[in-house]
């Protein structure tokens, strides 16, 4: 080897190459297990999801109180008896009491029960004074509107699609699938 000038390191098929090779195979065993057994299907869409079973809903929810808390530090909320705040909360609840009887149909479809992860959540409805056109329910039930999205929407039912929209990414746990990418 000496007459070449190469050491094993730089040997095809040397130890090193054959250590890499098996650390990579190590990796790619571990990544294929991790998702696989985080892998599962989703019961109000059908669809196969990977959320990290380390990440509970409980744990969810805390992080979700955790960033609403750290946005109503940074911006101004209406008073609850503002009218546009009680016409969003009006909103929020109606599709909130519409939840579990859509979370249960759903999950039929598909042969399977559906989780109700919003049992455990506290929902709280913000209207935040800003020209924001955005909205946002975080999980754990944390929901807010921005003013700047009240023209925006122009309607009731218009706000009740965005509202509900939002909403549906706290129950599938987009949060969750999120942080286990």
């Amino acid at each position: 080897r000496r007459e070449t000038g190469m050491n094993l390191g730089q040997m095809p098929g040397g130890r090193r190459g054959g250590l890499r090779l098996w650390v990579l195979l190590a990796f790619a065993a571990y990544g294929a297990y991790y998702w696989y057994s985080n892998r599962s299907i989703d019961p109000l869409t059908g669809q196969a999801v990977v959320i990290d079973k380390g990440i509970s809903p409980e744990q969810e929810k805390a992080l979700g109180l955790q960033a609403y808390q750290e946005v109503l530090r940074q911006e101004q909320p209406l008073p609850a008896e503002a009218q546009a705040s009680r016409q969003v909360e009006a909103i929020a609840e109606r599709l909130i009491a519409r939840i579990p009887p859509v979370s249960d149909a759903l999950a039929a479809e598909h042969g399977l029960q559906a989780s109700h992860v919003e049992r455990g959540f506290d929902w709280a409805v913000t209207v935040l004074q800003s020209d924001q056109v955005n909205a946002f329910c975080l999980p754990g039930g944390k929901i807010a509107v921005y003013t700047g999205l009240l023209p925006v929407a122009g309607n009731a039912d218009a706000l009740a699609v965005v509202l509900g929209h939002e909403i549906a990414h706290a129950l599938l746990r987009h949060g969750a699938q999120r942080m286990t990418r």
